[in-house]
C-alpha cells in the first residue's frame, strides 16, 4: 500500500524528516490509515446507512490507538504528570490524573478521552493483566472480530468487557480508581514514546509506526498485512509562480494557528500548576506565532518586491511594443500638412491652367 501526503498541518522538514513535528506526522497518517481501513472492513457501522453508526469517540479513538494517542497533543496534561512518576505504580499522581478524566467525557473529546477509553475497552476485552501495547491490541481484536461478524458495537463491547458504553462513560465521569490505575500505567509506558498499541510497545514513536508492523491477517484490528510505504515529498502548501520561466516561483507553508493547534484550548488557572503549564503553554505560543509572522513577513517583503520587478517589466513591454505599433502623432501631422499644402498648390495650378485655356477659346471664338 502507498500514500501521498499533501501537507497542510506540517511543514516541508517534517515531510522530509528533519522538522519537530515528524513523529507527529507519522502518527497522524496511522491514524488516517486506520480510519480507512476501518471505513473498508466496517461500512455499515461507519456510514450508519443500515442504522447503526458508531460513535465519534470510538471511530477516532481506534483510529488514535493505532497513530498513538500521546504523539499529536492530545494528552499532553498526561504526559506532564507522568514525568513526575518514579514507576508505574506510582500513585502520586492519581489525584490529578483522576481529576483529569472527570474534566471531559468521550464523546466532548474523542481524540484524547475517546483514544483512553478504547485503550480501556481493548485492556478489559483482554482480561486485564499488563498494560501493554500487544494485551490492548490482543483484546481489540475480540471487538473488531464480532464487529466483522455482523454484531453492533454496545453487543461487542459488553460481551468481551462485560461493561457497557454508558458504564464506561460513567467511569469517567465519576474518577474511577481502576480506570485511573490504567491511564496511570498507560502513560507512564508511553512517557517518551506515541502509545500506539501496533507497535511493538507503547514507547515506540512514529518513526516506526509504518512499516512491517502489522500482523496476520486474522488479526483483524491491526491495520495492514502490507508493508506500508508513505511518499512525503509532496508539494507545499502553497506555491506562487512569479516569473516566466521554470523554477521561478515562491513556496509558502500554511500553518494552523488556532488556538487548539497552538494547545491553549485546555488551558485553565485553577491551581498554582495549572497556571505555571498556562503561562509555559502562552509563551511557547506566542514564540510560535512571532516566528510564522516574521516568515510571512519575509515572504511579504520578497512578494513586493517580486510585484515592483514584474510592474518595471510591464512597464517596458509595453514601451517597446508602442514603439512598434504605434504611430509618432508629431511625425505623421507634419506628414499630414505637408501633403495638404501640396495637394491644395496643385490644385490651384490646375485651376489657373484652366482658365488659360478658357481665355483662348474666347479669344478664337
Amino acid at each position: 500500500m502507498g500514500i501521498r501526503v499533501d501537507i497542510s498541518d506540517f511543514s516541508k522538514a517534517d515531510a522530509e524528516g528533519t522538522g519537530p513535528k515528524t513523529e507527529a506526522l507519522k502518527s497522524t497518517i496511522a491514524h488516517e490509515l486506520m480510519h480507512t481501513v476501518m471505513q473498508y472492513t466496517l461500512t455499515d457501522g461507519m456510514s450508519g446507512r443500515f442504522g447503526e453508526k458508531y460513535p465519534a469517540w470510538f471511530t477516532e479513538g481506534t483510529a488514535q490507538l493505532a497513530g498513538g494517542g500521546y504523539s499529536t497533543g492530545w494528552n499532553d496534561t498526561l504526559s506532564y504528570y507522568a514525568q513526575y512518576l518514579t514507576s508505574a505504580n506510582d500513585t502520586s499522581q492519581d489525584n490529578n490524573i483522576r481529576s483529569y478524566l472527570q474534566k471531559f467525557t468521550m464523546n466532548n473529546r474523542p481524540y484524547g478521552h475517546g483514544y483512553l477509553g478504547a485503550a480501556y475497552l481493548g485492556y478489559l476485552a483482554n482480561g486485564g493483566g499488563a498494560v501493554t501495547s500487544a494485551n490492548i491490541a490482543q483484546g481489540m481484536d475480540k471487538i473488531f472480530t464480532d464487529l466483522l461478524n455482523g454484531q453492533s458495537l454496545e453487543s461487542a463491547i459488553q460481551k468481551n468487557t462485560g461493561i457497557s458504553t454508558s458504564q464506561l462513560n460513567n467511569l469517567f465521569s465519576n474518577g474511577d480508581q481502576n480506570l485511573t490505575e490504567f491511564v496511570r500505567k498507560l502513560s507512564y509506558e508511553s512517557r517518551n514514546g506515541a502509545g500506539s498499541v501496533i507497535t511493538t510497545g507503547l514507547d515506540v514513536g512514529g518513526s516506526s509506526l509504518l512499516g512491517n508492523n502489522a500482523s496476520a491477517l486474522n488479526q483483524p484490528f491491526r491495520i495492514d498485512p502490507f508493508k506500508v510505504t508513505v511518499n512525503l515529498s509532496g508539494p507545499s502548501d502553497l506555491g506562487l509562480q512569479v516569473g516566466a520561466e521554470p523554477g521561478q516561483h515562491i513556496e509558502i507553508d500554511l500553518y494552523q494557528m488556532s488556538s487548539r493547534a497552538l494547545g491553549l484550548e485546555d488551558m485553565n488557572v485553577r491551581s498554582t500548576d495549572d497556571a505555571d503549564r498556562a503561562i509555559d503553554q502562552l509563551k511557547y505560543a506566542i514564540g510560535c506565532v512571532s516566528n510564522v509572522r516574521s516568515q510571512y513577513g519575509a515572504l511579504q517583503n520578497r512578494l513586493e518586491h517580486t510585484i515592483n520587478n514584474l510592474n518595471n517589466i510591464t512597464e517596458n513591454t509595453t514601451e517597446a511594443e508602442s514603439r512598434i505599433r504605434d504611430a509618432d502623432i508629431a511625425t505623421e501631422m507634419v506628414e499630414y500638412s505637408n501633403n495638404q499644402i501640396l495637394m491644395q498648390a496643385g490644385a490651384s495650378m490646375l485651376a489657373q491652367a484652366n482658365q488659360h485655356s478658357q481665355l483662348i477659346l474666347s479669344l478664337l471664338g
